[in-house]
C-alpha cells in the first residue's frame, strides 16, 4: 500500500466516488481531482475493490464536503512552511473541513499540508481557494462559518514545537518522505546533492518514495545513493527505526507529529525544511 497517492496513474474524475484506507492518498484524490471519498478499514476497500461500489457516506455526500471553518493565512513577509501550518490547523479545528484563503500551494505543498493536518488532527478533506477542484468550482464557506486566523507567530510557534531539544550535531538519521517523495522532490533531493561531498561524520539519510517514482528517477536515485537510502513503498514511520536510530531529523509535519511518540517511534526529533537537513550530510 502506497502512502502517496501516485501521480503517475489515472486519477478519477470530479465526483467520481472512490473507496481508500489511507488518510493522505484520500486527501489528494479528492484535492487534485476531486473524487469524492470516505476512509475506511481494510475491509471494506478491498470489498469496493471486488465489487466496484463503495458505500454513501461521510464524504461521499455533497453536503459534508462543505466548509465547516474558514482557515484566513497570513505569513506576512515569510515563506509558508506547510508542514507547520498543517499542525497548527488540525490541532485547532480536529475533524472540521477547512477552507484556506492566503495561500496558493503547489501539488506537493497540499500533500505536505494535508499530512500534517491529518496527523496532528483528524481532517479528512479541505479546501484551498483558487487551488483545489471544488474551491475552483464555486465552493464557498457560509456567512458565519468559525473563521481561525495563522499568522507569522502562530507559524513559528508550530514550527518550533516539532522540534525537541535534540540539536543538528546530535542527529543520527535524516528522513525525507513522509508523505513518499514525488519524482520532483526527488530530483530536487538529487540536484541539492550533485557534484558534493558526503561528509565523513554524516548522520543516515533514508529517502522514502514508492516503486514507480524511483523507476523514474534513476539518475537522481544514483545521485542520492552516495549519500544515503531510497526506500521504496514504506515510511520511516511504521519501519523499525528505533533499530536504527534513536534522534531523527525530518522535514514533514507528519513525521514530527508521529516519531516522538512511544506508541511509535520513541524518537528525539529535529523539525527543519528540507535543504537545512541536506546541509548536515555534506561538506
Amino acid at each position: 500500500m502506497h502512502l502517496h497517492p501516485l501521480p503517475h496513474r489515472p486519477v478519477p474524475r470530479l465526483r467520481r466516488a472512490r473507496g481508500l484506507v489511507r488518510e493522505q492518498r484520500r486527501q489528494l484524490l479528492q484535492l487534485g481531482a476531486g473524487g469524492e471519498d470516505q476512509q475506511g478499514g481494510g475491509p471494506s476497500a478491498l470489498a469496493a475493490a471486488i465489487v466496484g461500489k463503495t458505500a454513501r457516506y461521510g464524504l461521499h455526500l455533497p453536503t459534508n464536503r462543505l466548509p465547516t471553518a474558514v482557515v484566513d493565512v497570513d505569513p506576512g513577509e515569510t515563506n509558508v512552511d506547510y508542514g507547520a501550518l498543517g499542525v497548527h490547523v488540525g490541532r485547532e479545528l480536529g475533524d472540521a473541513v477547512p477552507h484556506f484563503t492566503g495561500i496558493h500551494p503547489t501539488a506537493d505543498e497540499l500533500k505536505t499540508l494535508g499530512a500534517a493536518m491529518a496527523a496532528s488532527g483528524a481532517i479528512a478533506l479541505f479546501h484551498v481557494k483558487g487551488v483545489t477542484p471544488e474551491a475552483q468550482s464555486g465552493v464557498e464557506p457560509e456567512p458565519g462559518t468559525e473563521a481561525l486566523h495563522v499568522g507569522p507567530q502562530e507559524l513559528d510557534a508550530a514550527y518550533r514545537s516539532l522540534s525537541g531539544s535534540l540539536k543538528e550535531q546530535d542527529v543520527e538519521l535524516i528522513t525525507v518522505g513522509c508523505p513518499h517523495v514525488s519524482i520532483d522532490e526527488l530530483e530536487e533531493i538529487a540536484q541539492f546533492l550533485r557534484g558534493r561531498k558526503r561528509r565523513k561524520d554524516a548522520p543516515e539519510l533514508w529517502v522514502c518514495t514508492s516503486k514507480e517514482v524511483k523507476k523514474l528517477g534513476t539518475e537522481a536515485v544514483k545521485v542520492i545513493e552516495d549519500f544515503g537510502k531510497v526506500l521504496v513503498d514504506t515510511c520511516m514511520v511504521v519501519a523499525p527505526i528505533e533499530e536504527v536510530a534513536s534522534a531523527t531529523a525530518t522535514n514533514s509535519g507528519k513525521a514530527a507529529t508521529y516519531l516522538p511518540l512511544d506508541s511509535f517511534c520513541g524518537q528525539r526529533v529535529l523539525y527543519r525544511s528540507t535543504p537545512m537537513l541536506l546541509s548536515l550530510l555534506v561538506e
